[in-house]
């Protein structure tokens, strides 16, 4: 296996990095959401959203992508909760690769939970 990322990673990991600079990262969770603000003042804050993303981020064999949707998920609710206090509500899901809220809460890094 090669020692650099795919072309597949490296691609989810800048389309993440373009929609956070862009604010749409998680539309429609996030809109109305002015987050860009607050990273901009923490930088550390924007160093813990991309660890969300990429520590989520699953590759294949082959070293690409499959839940790069899932990771964007992730860490859109973490940005959520950053950037209003609370839990944004979400109806679970039953269709394949469509985490509910509760099953990302539950593994959410850094000891987020439980700060609830």
């Amino acid at each position: 296996m090669s020692s650099h990322l795919s072309h597949g990673a490296s691609g989810a990991i800048r389309r993440f990095a373009g929609w956070l600079a862009r604010g749409s990262v998680g539309q429609p969770m996030l809109e109305g959401i002015d987050y860009w603000e607050e990273l901009r003042e923490s930088p550390s804050q924007m160093e813990i959203c991309f660890a969300i993303f990429a520590n989520v981020l699953e590759l294949d064999e082959q070293g690409e992508p499959v839940n790069e949707k899932h990771a964007e998920r992730r860490a859109a609710v973490w940005l959520y909760r950053y950037g209003t206090g609370h839990l944004p509500r979400v109806s679970r899901t039953s269709s394949p690769g469509n985490a509910s809220f509760i099953d990302c809460w539950r593994t959410m890094p850094f000891g987020e939970a439980s700060a609830v």
